[in-house]
C-alpha cells in the first residue's frame, strides 16, 4: 500500500439504518427549523436596517442639502396654482364662531343643552353629564351675551328672587327693540347656573 494516499480500505458493506420517527419528532424538527430561520432573519434585519447615529446625522444633512438645492423656478408655479383655486374647490373655509357657539363652547364650556329658535336662545339647561358653571353676576351675563339671548338689547333689571328646591330663582326683565322678555335663572345654593328660560 502506498503511504502517500493514507487511505484506510474498508472491506465491509454499508448497512442502511432507518431511524424510526414519530409525528411529534417531525413537528419538533420543523418547529426548530422555523425558529432558527426566524432568528437568523431577525438578526439580518437588525444588522441591515439599524443605522448608526453618525450615519443618521449624515443622512439628515444630505436630505436638507437636497431640499435647499431645488430650483427656485418651482416656487412661482405652485403659488400660481394656489391662486387659481376657486371657492367651489375649498371644502371648508374657517369662519368666526357665532354668538351662540361662543356662549355654548366658551363661557358655558359645553356643559349645557340649548334650545334655539330663529337664531335666539330660548332655553339653557344643564346636560345630564355636565357640572354646573358658576355664575356670580347674572346681569353681566345678560349684557355680555345679549346678541344670542335677546337681540336688540336695550336694558335689563332684576324683578325678584324666589327660593326654590335646588337653591333660588331669579327673574330679570329685559327690554329689546321688539319688546320685553323675562329671563328666569335657576341657580343652585353655590351660585351655579342650573337653567335659564327666556320667555
Amino acid at each position: 500500500m502506498n503511504n502517500d494516499r493514507k487511505v484506510i480500505p474498508i472491506n465491509t458493506k454499508f448497512k442502511k439504518q432507518l431511524v424510526m420517527t414519530t409525528p411529534n419528532d417531525l413537528r419538533a424538527a420543523a418547529t426548530g427549523t422555523m425558529a432558527l430561520l426566524m432568528f437568523i432573519m431577525l438578526g439580518f434585519n437588525f444588522s441591515m436596517f439599524q443605522m448608526k447615529r453618525t450615519d443618521q446625522v449624515q443622512y439628515d444633512q444630505n436630505i436638507s442639502r437636497g431640499i435647499a438645492s431645488v430650483p427656485k423656478l418651482i416656487e412661482p408655479q405652485w403659488q400660481r396654482s394656489l391662486a387659481n383655486l376657486s371657492r367651489g374647490m375649498i371644502a371648508h373655509a374657517g369662519k368666526k364662531p357665532t354668538a351662540i357657539e361662543s356662549l355654548n363652547f366658551g363661557y358655558l364650556e359645553g356643559r349645557y343643552a340649548m334650545e334655539v329658535d330663529g337664531g335666539r336662545i330660548m332655553q339653557i339647561k344643564l346636560s345630564d353629564d355636565g357640572a354646573p358653571k358658576e355664575m356670580m353676576d347674572r346681569m353681566e351675563f345678560i349684557q355680555k351675551y345679549a346678541v344670542a339671548l335677546a337681540p336688540g338689547f336695550k336694558a335689563a333689571e332684576k324683578v325678584r328672587i324666589e327660593a326654590s328646591q335646588i337653591g333660588f330663582k331669579e327673574l330679570y326683565k329685559v327690554e329689546t327693540a321688539k319688546g320685553s322678555k323675562m329671563f328666569e335663572f335657576q341657580i343652585d345654593d353655590q351660585d351655579r347656573l342650573v337653567s335659564l328660560d327666556v320667555k
